[in-house]
């Protein structure tokens, strides 16, 4: 990650501020920088490749796979599908912001990506144990409160950072960033919620919670996106996909039992909605200079909410 990291920034300031190749650039520069990260890591993994092909192997990961892959191209359809609504509606110039917001949201998504790469490989150890559903229960903990905490700081402070680095056009953006970071957080919830049905190989339980979700979401973009825009879209998502998740912890839990701290997931809950919605407060009602104080005083309030 840190030679990938660096090459692609090396390579993204040569080609777009010394050779000017624009978008180009940025493009060439991210597949250069993948490219090497695949040579580079060729070694951990080339002596263990084989020339046969085990058929049977194949089938199970195709079983096993499937309903996950429809549900991945049912969010990308989503995706698209929200800034199709806010552009008939309200226009590009809307759908431009929209793209802002999801793009800065984006930081916690990174968190969220790194969370489900090592969520598997963490909770399949207790597997044989009679201590996984304990361990998957602690893990969901620690989860909500990291992840809590980083959708905290990036609703808090995302303003701030667009004065310093955004043009005044685009701050607008920034009332959708906190919902579009919820909506971030609920896929790592979602794959948190779907353990059950992943260490119990039910996995075509899945199309039809996204089948639901998906629905709620196409409702709610026709009601919210004509008065609200792109707010009403983010707001939409946040619903969709925490509605999915909770739809498939429900499910999850009935075939395999998880001894969930709901309190603790509660409160892990409730501050980062609540939290997020005071950090808007203050975008909205409180000057920009007089928000400052207030906003290191939101983001100290999620921590010590936790602790006490």
């Amino acid at each position: 990650a840190l030679t990938r990291g660096l090459t692609y920034v090396t390579l993204a300031i040569l080609l777009v501020a010394v050779w000017e190749l624009g978008v180009k650039g940025i493009l060439i520069a991210s597949l250069t920088a993948a490219c090497l990260v695949f040579v580079l890591s060729a070694r951990e993994y080339v002596g263990d490749l084989v020339r046969g092909v085990d058929w049977h192997v194949g089938r199970e990961m195709i079983s096993f796979g499937w309903p996950t892959i429809l549900s991945a191209l049912a969010f990308y359809a989503l995706n698209l599908l929200d800034r199709f609504f806010i552009k008939h509606y309200h226009g590009l110039e809307d759908n431009g912001l929209y793209g802002v917001a999801f793009r800065y949201s984006q930081i916690v998504l990174v968190g969220v990506f790194a969370f489900r790469m090592g969520w598997p490989q963490w909770h399949y150890s207790w597997l044989n144990t009679d201590r996984h559903p304990e361990m998957v229960a602690r893990g969901a903990n620690w989860f909500l409160a990291a992840i809590g905490f980083l959708a905290v700081l990036v609703s808090a402070w995302i303003l701030p950072l667009f004065h310093l680095i955004i043009p005044e056009r685009y701050w607008g953006a920034t009332v959708a960033v906190a919902p579009l970071s919820l909506a971030a957080m609920a896929t790592g919830a979602y794959a948190v919620t779907a353990v059950g049905l992943n260490v119990t190989k039910r996995m075509r339980l899945i199309p039809v919670t996204a089948v639901v979700a998906g629905t709620a979401a196409v409702g709610l973009y026709f009601l919210l996106i004509p008065p609200f825009s792109f707010v009403g879209a983010a707001w939409a998502t946040v619903a969709a996909l925490w509605l999915m998740a909770g739809m498939i912890g429900v499910v999850s839990h009935r075939i395999y039992p998880v001894p969930w701290d709901y309190r603790r997931i509660g409160l892990a809950l409730a501050a980062t909605l609540g939290l997020a919605l005071a950090s808007l407060a203050l975008d909205a009602w409180v000057p920009f200079a007089a928000s400052l104080p207030l906003r290191v005083a939101i983001t100290a309030t999620y921590p010590a909410a936790l602790l006490l």
